[in-house]
């Protein structure tokens, strides 16, 4: 079964639609339906003049996002908060659930059995160091805090995503690195996952253009009119629009800042809270996904965050503004070297 990143893929959907097409235009061309092959022929060839379309946008705004990279300097200059600040909204938060959102002690020594991972970017990061107490949260929740969701395949249309946070276990010998790298990647792309000012209205056309070819699929009978990801676009394209009224009241300066962290990959590491006062674990969710070990928590409490070589600096910039102590920084070649093996050995020696 493909993967919904899979099957959102331009080139996956051309392939499809070129399968329908040739089905289509045979049993045309067997009625001897001359003209409406050709209508069909040029309604083929402007669909790949749209794809050709959207490709080059999305290419152009990629550059861009590029061109606008920050220096450590800069960042540091723009990223102006409080303690006072993010203590108000660690408040705010813990009050929705005094349990489940109240960070727990965690012991380096001698860390819970159950450890998890988490590919994604370093705006995610800061979302969860400034409004929910160092603890990466679902998209509901963050609805609710009126945190916009601006990076993962489903933009939190999923169930898994509204509801949980997709994680993957580290504690069983199958347990890998490699997928959470995969999405820290493509979190960190703005021709994947990462949503930016300057991307949102090439995510918009893209999923417009994804809408009306998936709508072509049906009408072919190459795809289920049920389909779940189908289901889903109404979601996603209402989400995206209430995240660009967002960027467009912006200021100047957060824009900047979001672009910025959206392009940090990143790979968080920790453990899931509590899920009252006899230290009983959150509920799971069991997730059927070639991803090994994929699994959905509510909360995970970051006490590890990974990067590449060349972002160290400025996400320790991020860990230092909010006087994060118990968060250990690591670069990615760092986190390769642990496994299921002696992965609790990964949180000890903070500094």
């Amino acid at each position: 079964m493909l993967k919904q990143s899979e099957i959102f893929s331009p080139e996956n959907i051309e392939n499809k639609n070129k399968l329908g097409a040739e089905r289509k235009l045979k049993k045309m061309s067997t009625k001897a339906e001359d003209r409406d092959a050709d209508e069909f022929l040029e309604r083929e060839k402007q669909d790949e003049l749209q794809l050709a379309e959207v490709r080059e946008n999305f290419s152009n705004t990629a550059e861009e996002a590029q061109e606008s990279r920050m220096s450590y300097s800069e960042l540091d200059e723009k990223l102006q908060i409080t303690t006072a600040e993010t203590e108000e909204a660690k408040e705010r938060y813990v009050k929705i659930d005094p349990i489940l959102n109240e960070r727990p002690e965690f012991d380096r020594e001698n860390p819970p059995e159950e450890i998890y991972g988490h590919g994604t970017n370093a705006h995610a990061l800061w979302s969860s160091l400034t409004t929910t107490n160092f603890q990466l949260v679902p998209h509901e929740l963050r609805d609710q805090l009126n945190i916009p969701t601006l990076t993962g395949e489903s933009q939190g249309g999923r169930e898994l995503n509204r509801k949980y946070i997709s994680v993957v276990g580290l504690y069983t010998s199958s347990s890998s690195f490699h997928d959470l790298k995969k999405y820290a990647d493509q979190s960190s792309s703005s021709e994947y996952f990462a949503v930016t000012p300057i991307n949102i209205d090439q995510k918009i056309e893209k999923l417009q253009y994804l809408i009306d070819q998936f709508q072509k699929m049906i009408q072919q009978g190459t795809l289920a009119s049920d389909n779940d990801v189908v289901a889903n676009l109404p979601h996603r394209m209402a989400d995206l629009h209430r995240v660009k009224g967002e960027f467009d009241n912006m200021d100047k300066t957060k824009k900047e800042i979001i672009t910025e962290l959206s392009l940090i990959p990143i790979i968080i590491v920790g453990d899931r809270s509590r899920k009252n006062k006899n230290n009983e674990k959150d509920e799971l969710y069991n997730v059927n996904s070639s991803i090994s070990n994929e699994i959905g928590i509510t909360r995970l409490n970051a006490r590890v965050v990974a990067t590449d070589n060349k972002n160290m600096q400025k996400v320790k910039l991020l860990l230092d503004k909010l006087g994060s102590t118990d968060i250990k920084l690591i670069t990615f070649d760092d986190l390769n070297q642990y496994n299921s093996g002696n992965i609790k050995n990964l949180f000890k020696n903070k500094q």
